[in-house]
């Protein structure tokens, strides 16, 4: 609700945009025809577009501009992450902006199911000594993420958006800013993420109810980044 009361933000993973703003009338309502309904005002903040992420060679392209760190195969299958911003140096208040790839390496067709959902599931982040770096996280209102799909031998899935903010939220209550490094520190550091996945027969019935689920956690390549000085 905002500080007035007189508005209600709703937050949804929908294809027209993930922020509704609903005005709050406070009168009592004991009934409400249909047609009475005001209509959902769509404010394009961090909103989340259509065709967002591809299967194949468009897949394929955004996963050879970026060159996502692999990590090793489970069940044929590879998670691999990017850093998107041509650059692996960042400062105190930015965003580290990566991009997420699903790739089969195996010699057969296979099915894919994934929730990826990555607000929640935040990846692991190491400084260059070793110490394991604390990062928080927000639960946000909406649905995550379902997909699921067939990948050909050598097919590429994504890309799938994931980031890392550093310190406080720069632009309170206008952007996202979970998960964040609430005391990031100027050094050197290694970043990996896991999804779960769950892989199934290429000859089982793609949306079928009796199909076999293989389940485990793939796991990307190491990124390295820096955090730098300044602001």
């Amino acid at each position: 609700f905002s500080a007035n009361s007189k508005l209600l933000a709703v937050a949804g993973s929908d294809r027209a945009g993930a922020l509704s703003i609903w005005p709050v009338t406070g009168d009592v309502i004991t009934s409400l025809p249909v047609a009475t309904v005001p209509p959902v005002q769509f404010h394009r903040i961090d909103s989340v577009e259509a065709n967002t992420h591809y299967r194949g060679k468009i897949a394929e392209d955004f996963a050879n501009r970026w060159n996502p760190s692999w990590g090793e195969a489970q069940n044929g299958i590879q998670y691999g992450v990017a850093l998107t911003t041509g650059s692996n140096s960042f400062r105190v208040r930015e965003r580290v902006l990566m991009a997420a790839f699903v790739r089969n390496v195996s010699d057969i067709p296979q099915h894919i199911d994934l929730r990826p959902d990555m607000y929640w599931n935040i990846p692991q982040v190491v400084h260059s000594d070793g110490t394991a770096v604390k990062i928080e996280k927000r639960a946000l209102l909406g649905t995550s993420a379902h997909y699921r799909d067939t990948l050909e031998p050598g097919e590429v899935f994504g890309p799938l958006y994931l980031n890392v903010g550093l310190g406080d939220n720069p632009r309170p209550q206008l952007q996202n800013w979970s998960p964040w490094i609430p005391a990031p520190a100027i050094g050197k550091y290694q970043l990996t993420h896991s999804i779960p996945l769950q892989v199934a027969d290429s000859n089982a019935p793609r949306d079928g109810n009796d199909t076999v689920w293989t389940t485990g956690n793939c796991t990307s390549g190491i990124i390295e980044f820096e955090i730098a000085e300044g602001l």
